[in-house]
């Protein structure tokens, strides 16, 4: 397994995990562990001990618990085992093969391509392009719930909100090494609005064009591109739209469901040490208070809590 930390690449096998903690005490465990061999770790002593990265203030418990999940070990929390998420083996494929995930896989993140039919004037993002197709991924974009951001041949990543003055850049019509800087100031500006990117799938709806220079500015980072539509005509892709439109509004129970799952969680240390790091992008997030609190909000809120 291959993720980035800080722009340095790490790979991790269960086996490398094991030699690592060999000859090494468990240290003791404050909330989150990762089962080894019938052993209980802290999460981040384990990365800290298979990457040698010492200050583990760079990494957050959930990305530790994240990889580790990844690699098959079981993921606790106090005396329960975290139910492990949904995952998808990919197939081996050549070198030169795209690294496109399996459509199965849950997007973290939507990102709907930008189109040529533009308002005359400045508008939000996600109002100044005007064609019915990009009204199909927005309503898309828009159902999943999911944080979603455009990908604009002129300004990279915009936020829906973003004011954009119209334009006539047209990516596919750019030469490569503009492409390779588009790609790589897309995933940069990703990085600032959704925090590290290790581990997420990027569920992008777009030409060719955009996704490959996505894909590209992506490899050596264990972020993940699902391109549902890849190789889809533009009828069947408006198609593909139709059949979908409605199929992500998510039901309350499954949005309960996921601010439930102890796997999201993070402490208040934890959000603290990650300077809001994936938490500068619209959703909708639950918090946890003790009694005190809860009566700290109600005064300054006005709230009953």
């Amino acid at each position: 397994m291959l993720f980035t930390l800080d722009g340095e690449t790490f790979e991790l096998t269960p086996e490398l995990v094991r030699a690592r903690l060999s000859g090494v005490a468990p240290e003791n465990i404050q909330q989150y562990w990762a089962e080894v061999d019938g052993v209980r770790w802290p999460v981040k002593q384990v990365i800290s001990l298979a990457t040698g990265v010492r200050e583990r203030q760079r990494f957050q418990s959930q990305s530790a618990r994240r990889w580790l999940a990844r690699l098959g070990f079981t993921i606790g929390r106090d005396d329960m085992a975290v139910p492990p998420a949904a995952r998808c083996t990919a197939a081996k494929r050549p070198a030169s093969a795209p690294a496109i995930t399996a459509p199965r896989l849950r997007p973290d993140v939507v990102l709907i391509g930008c189109v040529k039919s533009k308002l005359r004037h400045g508008a939000a993002a996600k109002d100044l392009y005007v064609s019915d197709y990009f009204a199909k991924m927005r309503g898309y974009a828009e159902a999943t719930g999911l944080p979603w951001f455009i990908l604009s041949a002129e300004h990279g990543l915009a936020s829906p909100d973003d004011w954009l003055e119209p334009y006539e850049r047209y990516l596919p019509d750019t030469p490569r090494e503009y492409r390779r800087a588009w790609g790589e100031q897309v995933v940069s500006q990703l990085r600032q609005a959704a925090g590290p990117l290790d581990g997420l799938v990027l569920d992008i709806h777009a030409g060719a064009a955009y996704v490959d220079a996505v894909e590209a500015a992506l490899r050596g980072s264990s972020a993940r591109v699902s391109d549902q539509l890849q190789g889809l005509t533009f009828g069947r892709r408006l198609s593909w739209y139709r059949q979908h439109q409605g199929a992500h509004a998510t039901s309350e129970q499954a949005i309960i469901s996921q601010l439930r799952d102890p796997a999201l969680v993070m402490t208040l240390e934890e959000v603290l040490a990650s300077r809001g790091g994936g938490l500068h992008a619209g959703g909708m997030y639950s918090w946890w208070v003790d009694e005190a609190g809860a009566a700290e909000l109600r005064g300054g809120l006005g709230q009953q809590m």
